[in-house]
């Protein structure tokens, strides 16, 4: 094991998991990940690396809105939340609605 392990002044994030990737093996690792991923307690983490994969292929407008967004859903309460989640689908609704009747 490195030295220097958990040391925050030495590493950057991906160096860690780097050194994670090359002391477990690629298999073991993401069998790892996998499982993290799927445990509640990691759901932010879970959100931030979906939010950074479908980021890539927005524009920047898009972008920003969706940062927005989270950022009202991580600082809310439920009903602020449960309001939030009213407000998206009734926009998705009616764009469905839309693009259906043309």
């Amino acid at each position: 094991m490195d030295k220097n392990w958990g040391r925050r002044d030495v590493y950057c994030p991906e160096e860690y998991i780097e050194i994670g990737i090359r002391f477990l093996g690629e298999q073991k690792f993401g069998e790892g990940l996998a499982k993290i991923f799927r445990d509640f307690k990691f759901e932010k983490l879970r959100s931030i690396v979906a939010i950074e994969d479908i980021q890539e292929s927005l524009n920047d407008e898009l972008r920003d809105l969706l940062q927005r967004v989270l950022k009202v859903w991580e600082m809310g309460d439920e009903r602020t939340r449960r309001t939030l989640v009213q407000v998206v689908e009734a926009v998705l609704v009616g764009g469905l609605k839309k693009d259906n009747e043309n």
